[in-house]
């Protein structure tokens, strides 16, 4: 897979591009560094993003949900599809059905012990969880590996935050206005991840109402800050769908996270 990466300011500051993922870019920059410590990090970025993407790709006629989609009657799958969908479901079940991979038919999906899945012909869908999975797994392996300040930028939508910028106390984000008017607002992140969710001018089709099948238009933008990047990746996509008395009851379940909401005129 296509990547680059360098070493600055004498070998201390790493900064690595995967300029072609999930439709997407990845931008990982880590500092206070030494290549010994983040060159095996960066190489399993790279290895970790190709597979999943290999898995997921809904669109990709040789990956692994193709053939779930198409399939028509129960399969086996491998243990990462089987824990997407695993995790995907427990995370309907807590926003009340409001992010689902199957457009409505979550309790429909069945997932056996040895990973046999059974789908009851509706198609799966990762696209508003893979980059916060695969976030959520690198976060792991940066604590693995004891590094102390961070910054991943994945397609500027998803981003995940350690430690702290090296000319102050946390890493400022700007939260940018999906249809092209600047930044909507500054957050400082510390030890923490953000996701933000919303259409804009050229994609107000792609955020789809479960239960009636139809999308979401509306101009506004949705910023979830937490600390697992997934739990932000989820949870903005879900708000950007409820009325007042589910987003007060999805952010019941959800305690640790902040959201803010943007209106765009």
């Amino acid at each position: 897979m296509e990547n680059t990466f360098e070493f600055l300011n004498d070998g201390t500051t790493f900064h690595g591009v995967i300029p072609h993922i999930m439709g997407t870019r990845i931008e990982m920059l880590v500092t206070d560094t030494c290549a010994d410590n983040v060159s095996p990090l960066w190489d399993w970025l790279c290895i970790e993003a190709e597979h999943l993407g290999t898995i997921l790709n809904r669109f990709d006629p040789g990956s692994e949900t193709t053939a779930l989609n198409c399939a028509q009657e129960p399969i086996h799958v491998s243990n990462t599809l089987a824990e997407m969908i695993r995790i995907s479901l427990q995370y309907s079940i807590r926003t009340l059905g409001l992010f689902d991979i199957s457009k409505g038919h979550y309790k429909e999906i069945e997932v056996s012990l040895d990973n046999k899945v059974s789908t009851h012909g509706h198609p799966l869908d990762f696209g508003g969880i893979a980059k916060g999975y695969l976030l959520s797994r690198l976060g792991e392996k940066c604590k693995s590996r004891s590094v102390r300040n961070a910054f991943i930028n994945f397609g500027s939508s998803s981003i995940l935050c350690i430690g702290h910028h090296p000319y102050g106390n946390c890493w400022k984000v700007g939260v940018q206005d999906p249809f092209g008017h600047g930044i909507l607002m500054d957050i400082e992140l510390r030890d923490q991840s953000m996701s933000t969710s919303g259409n804009t001018s050229k994609h107000g089709l792609h955020i789809i109402d479960p239960a009636t099948g139809r999308p979401n238009n509306e101009r506004k933008a949705i910023t979830v800050i937490a600390d697992d990047p997934l739990d932000a990746e989820v949870v903005s996509t879900a708000l950007m769908l409820a009325d007042e008395e589910q987003k007060t009851r999805i952010l019941a379940n959800f305690p640790d996270i902040t959201e803010k909401t943007f209106h765009i005129r």
